[in-house]
């Protein structure tokens, strides 16, 4: 799945290939300028910029929310340590390669994109990223026009990633589901279980009608609260870490 989309994505950024140094220099300019915080202070832009990228960075990635040690804690080895190291890698290829190279394609592929002026006039801009288009209208948007090629009157852009944002989204879902399960059965045992995926069933749909803004402001406050005592965790276990990554596997306690 993430291959396919990392195949597309490389191949838009190829045939856009002249674009790339100024895609960079728009990144870090928008990052450390005042043009991050909308003309703002350069201190405050730094602030804001900052902020999003960390509130965006977590929700893509779940770094250091102790969620995806949920999984990775019922593999079958005998070394925590390679196991530990093969849950970083997923870290990297979602944050490094995945959301860079999407947030590349959006900074490179040339089209005809509308946008409203302060005036109300709408004019076709050349990048995706200066028009009216946000979230995956947006992405979809810059890979539509990148292979304009259509089949069955779909742009084959367009389908490609639609098509990999509904298996991205149906995988969340899934891992999302088991992480819950397995943390309400911890605490109040396993007749929660079908309760629990009731309810889950029952959220996603209400969610799926609810504004953007509400649901990335729940999802930032959410990954906040499940950051702050697992990362307070990680420091208290910070000994063992170092013990299993020196290769010691006896290190911490083994629990039935």
């Amino acid at each position: 799945m993430a291959l396919a989309y990392i195949t597309m994505a490389i191949i838009a950024l190829a045939l856009n290939f002249e674009d790339l140094p100024g895609a960079f220099a728009t990144i870090f300019e928008s990052a450390f300028t005042g043009h991050a915080a909308m003309g703002g202070f350069v201190g405050a832009g730094m602030i804001v910029a900052i902020r999003a990228g960390v509130a965006r960075g977590l929700f893509s990635n779940e770094a250091g929310q102790g969620s995806t040690a949920i999984a990775h804690a019922v593999a079958q080895t005998d070394d925590p340590a390679r196991q530990g190291r093969f849950a970083m890698m997923g870290t990297f290829i979602d944050t490094i390669i995945i959301c860079t190279a999407t947030g590349l394609v959006l900074l490179t592929v040339q089209g005809a994109f509308p946008a409203t002026g302060a005036d109300g006039v709408t004019t076709m801009q050349e990048h995706v990223w200066s028009s009216d288009l946000n979230g995956f209208a947006m992405t979809e948007a810059a890979y539509a026009a990148a292979f304009p090629l259509e089949v069955m009157g779909f742009s084959i852009g367009a389908l490609v990633a639609s098509l990999a944002l509904i298996l991205f989204v149906f995988t969340t879902l899934i891992t999302w589901s088991y992480y819950g399960e397995r943390a309400t059965t911890h605490l109040f045992g396993q007749k929660m279980a079908i309760p629990f995926r009731l309810l889950w069933v029952v959220m996603i749909f209400v969610g799926s009608f609810q504004e953007i803004t509400f649901v990335w402001r729940m999802g930032d406050i959410a990954n906040a609260s499940m950051a702050l005592p697992n990362l307070i965790a990680l420091a208290l276990l910070s000994g063992v870490v170092f013990k299993l990554a020196r290769g010691d596997k006896k290190a911490g306690k083994d629990h039935d």
